[in-house]
Protein backbone atom coordinates (compact mmCIF):
# COMPACT_ATOMS: atom_id res chain seq x y z
CA UNK A 1 0.00 0.00 0.00
CA UNK A 2 1.53 3.29 -1.05
CA UNK A 3 1.05 5.98 2.02
CA UNK A 4 1.22 8.81 -0.14
CA UNK A 5 -0.12 9.79 -3.80
CA UNK A 6 0.65 12.75 -5.43
CA UNK A 7 -2.05 13.17 -8.62
CA UNK A 8 -0.75 15.90 -11.62
CA UNK A 9 -2.48 17.18 -14.53
CA UNK A 10 -1.38 14.41 -17.41
CA UNK A 11 0.77 17.39 -19.56
CA UNK A 12 2.84 18.72 -16.65
CA UNK A 13 6.20 18.31 -17.75
CA UNK A 14 7.95 16.05 -15.15
CA UNK A 15 11.31 18.06 -14.99
CA UNK A 16 9.00 20.42 -13.12
CA UNK A 17 8.72 18.52 -10.01
CA UNK A 18 10.90 17.70 -7.47
CA UNK A 19 12.42 14.48 -7.66
CA UNK A 20 11.17 13.85 -3.82
CA UNK A 21 7.70 14.30 -4.90
CA UNK A 22 8.02 12.42 -8.31
CA UNK A 23 8.42 9.34 -6.02
CA UNK A 24 4.49 9.42 -4.83
CA UNK A 25 3.47 10.14 -8.39
CA UNK A 26 2.49 7.72 -11.63
CA UNK A 27 4.39 9.28 -14.49
CA UNK A 28 3.62 7.93 -17.97
CA UNK A 29 4.90 4.93 -19.81
CA UNK A 30 7.17 8.08 -22.02
CA UNK A 31 8.02 9.76 -19.03
CA UNK A 32 6.81 12.64 -20.65
CA UNK A 33 3.99 13.58 -18.68
CA UNK A 34 1.94 11.76 -15.78
CA UNK A 35 -0.65 9.04 -15.80
CA UNK A 36 -4.07 9.43 -13.88
CA UNK A 37 -3.88 6.55 -11.28
CA UNK A 38 -6.87 3.69 -11.30
CA UNK A 39 -9.48 3.04 -8.93
CA UNK A 40 -7.58 0.72 -7.16
CA UNK A 41 -4.25 2.51 -7.03
CA UNK A 42 -6.75 5.54 -4.85
CA UNK A 43 -8.09 3.20 -2.62
CA UNK A 44 -4.32 1.66 -1.77
CA UNK A 45 -3.06 5.09 -0.76
CA UNK A 46 -3.46 6.40 2.33
CA UNK A 47 -3.09 10.16 1.38
CA UNK A 48 -4.15 10.96 -1.89
CA UNK A 49 -2.87 14.70 -2.38
CA UNK A 50 -4.07 16.79 -5.96
CA UNK A 51 -5.27 20.27 -7.15
CA UNK A 52 -9.05 21.32 -6.98
CA UNK A 53 -9.72 20.66 -10.64
CA UNK A 54 -7.75 17.47 -10.71
CA UNK A 55 -9.93 16.10 -8.06
CA UNK A 56 -12.22 16.03 -10.90
CA UNK A 57 -10.23 12.29 -11.55
CA UNK A 58 -11.37 11.25 -8.04
CA UNK A 59 -14.75 12.08 -9.20
CA UNK A 60 -14.80 10.62 -12.80
CA UNK A 61 -13.57 7.49 -10.79
CA UNK A 62 -16.58 6.85 -7.92
CA UNK A 63 -14.74 7.80 -5.20
CA UNK A 64 -17.74 9.54 -3.82
CA UNK A 65 -17.72 8.30 0.44
CA UNK A 66 -14.36 7.26 0.15
CA UNK A 67 -12.31 9.81 1.62
CA UNK A 68 -12.58 10.04 5.80
CA UNK A 69 -10.92 13.56 5.16
CA UNK A 70 -11.00 16.66 3.00
CA UNK A 71 -8.14 19.24 3.40
CA UNK A 72 -8.79 22.38 1.17
CA UNK A 73 -5.85 24.64 1.82
CA UNK A 74 -5.37 28.16 0.45
CA UNK A 75 -9.15 28.12 0.27
CA UNK A 76 -9.60 31.51 0.58
CA UNK A 77 -8.30 32.00 -2.83
CA UNK A 78 -10.26 29.35 -4.36
CA UNK A 79 -12.90 29.82 -6.58
CA UNK A 80 -16.05 28.60 -4.79
CA UNK A 81 -16.96 26.58 -8.26
CA UNK A 82 -13.21 24.72 -8.07
CA UNK A 83 -13.78 24.37 -3.95
CA UNK A 84 -16.84 22.44 -4.92
CA UNK A 85 -14.89 19.41 -6.97
CA UNK A 86 -13.22 18.12 -4.11
CA UNK A 87 -16.16 18.84 -1.86
CA UNK A 88 -18.66 16.31 -4.03
CA UNK A 89 -16.72 13.17 -2.50
CA UNK A 90 -17.66 13.94 0.99
CA UNK A 91 -20.45 12.25 2.73
CA UNK A 92 -22.47 13.03 5.90
CA UNK A 93 -19.06 11.23 8.03
CA UNK A 94 -16.57 12.91 6.52
CA UNK A 95 -14.53 15.84 8.13
CA UNK A 96 -14.05 18.61 5.82
CA UNK A 97 -11.57 21.33 6.23
CA UNK A 98 -11.38 24.55 4.51
CA UNK A 99 -8.16 26.56 5.82
CA UNK A 100 -6.90 29.93 4.59
CA UNK A 101 -7.57 33.62 4.91
CA UNK A 102 -10.54 34.78 3.72
CA UNK A 103 -9.03 38.48 3.92
CA UNK A 104 -6.20 37.57 1.58
CA UNK A 105 -5.87 37.60 -1.49
CA UNK A 106 -9.07 36.18 -2.88
CA UNK A 107 -9.41 34.71 -6.19
CA UNK A 108 -9.13 36.60 -9.53
CA UNK A 109 -12.37 37.04 -11.31
CA UNK A 110 -12.40 39.38 -14.32
CA UNK A 111 -16.07 38.90 -15.73
CA UNK A 112 -17.67 41.90 -14.24
CA UNK A 113 -21.29 39.94 -14.45
CA UNK A 114 -19.59 37.58 -12.33
CA UNK A 115 -18.86 39.61 -9.81
CA UNK A 116 -22.22 41.45 -10.20
CA UNK A 117 -23.02 38.16 -9.67
CA UNK A 118 -20.32 37.33 -6.20
CA UNK A 119 -18.90 34.67 -7.88
CA UNK A 120 -15.39 36.37 -6.89
CA UNK A 121 -16.35 35.22 -3.23
CA UNK A 122 -14.27 31.96 -2.68
CA UNK A 123 -16.58 29.34 -0.12
CA UNK A 124 -14.23 30.23 2.28
CA UNK A 125 -15.16 34.20 2.61
CA UNK A 126 -18.93 33.21 1.89
CA UNK A 127 -19.34 30.66 4.54
CA UNK A 128 -17.76 33.22 6.71
CA UNK A 129 -20.08 35.95 5.96
CA UNK A 130 -22.98 33.55 6.45
CA UNK A 131 -21.85 32.11 10.09
CA UNK A 132 -20.44 35.35 10.98
CA UNK A 133 -24.61 36.40 12.09
CA UNK A 134 -24.65 32.80 14.36
CA UNK A 135 -22.50 32.03 17.22
CA UNK A 136 -19.34 30.41 15.65
CA UNK A 137 -18.43 28.21 18.59
CA UNK A 138 -21.71 26.68 18.04
CA UNK A 139 -20.94 25.82 14.43
CA UNK A 140 -17.22 24.00 15.57
CA UNK A 141 -15.43 26.66 13.81
CA UNK A 142 -12.50 27.70 14.60
CA UNK A 143 -11.09 31.39 14.18
CA UNK A 144 -6.84 31.97 14.19
CA UNK A 145 -5.86 35.31 15.64
CA UNK A 146 -2.08 34.88 15.81
CA UNK A 147 -0.43 33.13 12.39
CA UNK A 148 2.20 30.62 14.03
CA UNK A 149 2.57 29.30 10.27
CA UNK A 150 5.44 27.08 10.82
CA UNK A 151 4.50 26.53 14.82
CA UNK A 152 1.08 25.60 14.32
CA UNK A 153 -1.30 23.16 12.38
CA UNK A 154 -5.03 23.76 12.93
CA UNK A 155 -8.20 21.70 12.07
CA UNK A 156 -11.71 23.26 12.22
CA UNK A 157 -14.02 20.87 11.15
CA UNK A 158 -17.39 23.06 9.66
Amino acid sequence: MLSLLRIYYEERRPNTVASEVKLYCKESGDGNGFALPSADEVLGSRIVVTTLSMASCLVRLGMHGRFSHIFLDEAGQALECEAIIPLSLAVGSTCVVLSGDHRQMSPTVYSRAARQGKLHLSLLERLFLHYKKFDLLRYNAVMLYHNYRSFLFSIATI
